[in-house]
């Protein structure tokens, strides 16, 4: 089962998802002699005994803890990548687990979004007037901001202008037309 980034879940600096055996706990750590897990704190004695080694006294109880980097051989997703899969040592018992902290959720909720799906919107008259421009052809590429066309009402002149880069699929008006508010003007997809 792969594990998706839980979007919903904010992390401070020193706060991790720990998943162990399909559990997920919310993990924080403190000043070395504090850790609260899923809101519950609990105080520790935590030392390193050498690299990858620590020991550590939780309830009157001793613990002899590994920590070493899991490398998996089947293939993987780039958004199980980016967690940190270790493999924990307690007391002789082996354990996989998989650690997010702020970074590897924010960049797994990148990845996993949808990608953008191009879609036709048309756009239609704000107000009723006379079109005096027409700047736009069918097929043309327009950048953000981009004149398309310009609406003449109460001795105005109106840029109707596009909001973001787009291919422009129909022109319904051509210069001189009278349109209402409403009418359809062009029809664009958005880039």
């Amino acid at each position: 089962m792969e594990k998706e980034a839980n979007k919903w879940v904010a992390l401070n600096r020193g706060e991790y998802l720990v998943n162990i055996s399909n559990e997920i706990y919310k993990v924080c750590v403190g000043d070395g002699k504090s850790v609260t897990v899923n809101d519950v704190a609990y105080t520790i004695n935590f030392r390193k005994i050498k690299d990858d080694m620590y020991a550590l006294n939780l309830f009157d109880s001793s613990f002899e803890i590994t920590i070493s980097d899991f490398y998996e051989s089947k293939s993987v997703t780039v958004s199980t990548k980016l967690s940190s899969k270790l493999q924990v040592n307690v007391n002789g018992s082996l354990m996989e687990a998989i650690v997010d902290d702020q970074r590897s959720l924010v960049a797994q909720s990148w990845l996993l979004r949808k990608p953008h799906i191009s879609k036709s919107i048309t756009l239609r008259a704000p107000m009723p007037g006379l079109i005096t421009k027409v700047l736009a052809h069918q097929g043309m590429i327009v950048q953000m901001g981009g004149v398309l066309l310009v609406l003449e009402a109460m001795k105005m002149e109106n840029e109707i202008r596009t909001l973001q880069q787009c291919k422009i699929e129909s022109v319904f008006v051509q210069p001189g037309a009278t349109v209402e508010r409403n009418d359809e003007l062009l029809r664009i997809i958005e880039i």
